[in-house]
């Protein structure tokens, strides 16, 4: 075979295992979504709770 072919038939290997490399990371990436998928915001609402130590309901003892 020539230098030329060679060349050319590395070349071709090198894409192929580059493009195979591509393809098993989108399918991977693909199967995970599917099979976790996107379950959007979650369901439950406890409401706004202040963080702030002193504004919070939580930061002090009632009063007796």
């Amino acid at each position: 075979m020539s230098e030329k072919g060679s060349e050319t038939l590395d070349k071709i290997k090198t894409w192929l295992i580059l493009l195979l490399m591509v393809i098993g990371i989108l399918g991977y990436g693909i199967a995970v979504y599917v099979t976790i998928g996107d379950k959007g915001p979650p369901a439950w609402n406890y409401g706004a709770i202040s963080d702030v130590p002193g504004e919070s309901p939580f930061s002090t003892e009632p009063v007796k």
